[in-house]
């Protein structure tokens, strides 16, 4: 520090040079600490805020997107016997539902309605075209020229069972081999639901690929079911994916979630693992919690093609008429409301949010009691309202 002194002999003025004192010292470094803190504070208060605005947010847009999934695939489940032209056909498949932690396999029952069912087909085309330049129809959607004969609708529509999966899958950050070493704690998952097509869809495309002229080349055969394929390994079933001449419909909406898991209730309590076979029938909701990463380590998904940005859009806008509970673990105000499902479930469970859907038990139809928009099959079709079916 410097100072200035007049000499009183003198009269002059000199100048002198001292250090501060102990005291300055300490009282500059506890206000720079106060600044600091308050600094520190403020930052603070404004991460927490943008971490709680961005995890509702999110949260609202998941919940949001995984009710309308699920909620329309529970209100389809078949809860019949078997399935087919026959019912007492041996060659019937059995509806089923099998279930643990990391999702289900169930056999749902087509809407009634097949617009969405048939524009959904549409938009998942590929046909392409042969090396004499015929289109050919080669996957689940048909070209234009396919789809305007009456033949292929009916074949897309005959009422017959759909088979979904449910599957969470963990997101690694580098290769797979990093499972083995990432804390099961902070590992990602995305919940991916795929669809299969019955073969009795595609009989006639099944051996062959048909040009639009009529000439049939042959086609390699299937190599199993993908559901089969997809439970017993993952990595094969991704491979297969490229040469499965009918590949599953994939879809994927819940995205960067933690320590999620599917439990099953069959109306006294909650069960990790669910089998028709075992339990008999179906359960009677399925629940799944889960929790939201940190916005720093959350793992954004890849864009989505340009041409399915209308299709998210409204699924977002959605409007559901399907009940469905969904509730936050930590935050229930009148679980009474729920049935004591969401109780029940809540008590033992650790993550933070819950979602949780009743299952409806669509009966299977009799031989003919489905068909095509304005057809009337031998045991009265229903079809949606206004297009000739009956009411």
């Amino acid at each position: 520090m410097i100072q200035r002194r007049a000499d009183p002999r003198s009269g002059a003025t000199r100048i002198f040079d001292r250090g501060f004192s102990i005291l300055e010292l300490m009282i500059a470094l506890g206000l720079l600490s106060v600044l600091m803190l308050l600094g520190w504070g403020m930052l603070d208060s404004l991460q927490r805020s943008q971490e709680r605005s961005w995890k509702l947010t999110q949260r609202v847009r998941v919940l949001r997107l995984t009710r309308s999934w699920l909620s329309s695939d529970m209100d389809h489940l078949a809860s019949g016997v078997s399935f087919g032209s026959n019912p007492n056909d041996p060659g019937s498949v059995p509806a089923s539902f099998e279930g643990d932690i990391t999702g289900f396999t169930a056999t749902i029952l087509p809407s009634i309605d097949p617009v969405p069912f048939l524009q959904r087909l549409g938009d998942e085309s590929r046909g392409g075209r042969s090396e004499q330049g015929e289109i050919t129809v080669e996957s689940l959607g048909a070209t234009p020229e396919e789809l305007a004969t009456q033949e292929w609708k009916q074949s897309l529509w005959s009422g017959e069972r759909i088979d979904v999966e449910y599957r969470l899958e963990p997101i690694y950050e580098e290769d797979v081999v990093l499972a083995e070493i990432q804390d099961p704690e902070t590992i990602q998952y995305e919940l991916v639901r795929r669809e299969w097509i019955p073969d009795s869809y595609f009989d006639q495309f099944r051996s062959t690929t048909q040009p639009a002229g009529g000439v049939q080349t042959a086609k390699p055969p299937r190599k199993g079911s993908g559901a089969e394929l997809a439970r017993s390994n993952p990595l094969e079933a991704m491979a297969a994916e490229e040469t499965e001449w009918i590949p599953p419909l994939k879809e994927t909406r819940l995205y960067g979630v933690t320590k999620p898991k599917f439990q099953y209730f069959d109306g006294s309590q909650w069960l990790e693992e669910w089998s028709s076979g075992v339990q008999g029938g179906l359960p009677k909701a399925v629940a799944i919690t889960f929790d939201f990463p940190p916005i720093s380590q959350f793992k954004k998904p890849d864009p989505p093609p340009l041409d399915s940005e209308s299709e998210d859009l409204s699924d977002e806008t959605m409007e559901l008429d399907n009940p469905l509970f969904e509730v936050q673990a930590k935050s229930i105000d009148d679980r009474s409301a729920l049935g004591g499902l969401a109780e029940r479930l809540v008590d033992t469970s650790e993550s933070e949010n819950v979602i949780i859907v009743e299952t409806s038990r669509r009966e299977i139809p009799a031989s003919g009691a489905v068909g095509p928009a304005g057809a009337v099959g031998p045991a009265g079709a229903v079809g949606p309202a206004g297009l000739g079916g009956r009411r």
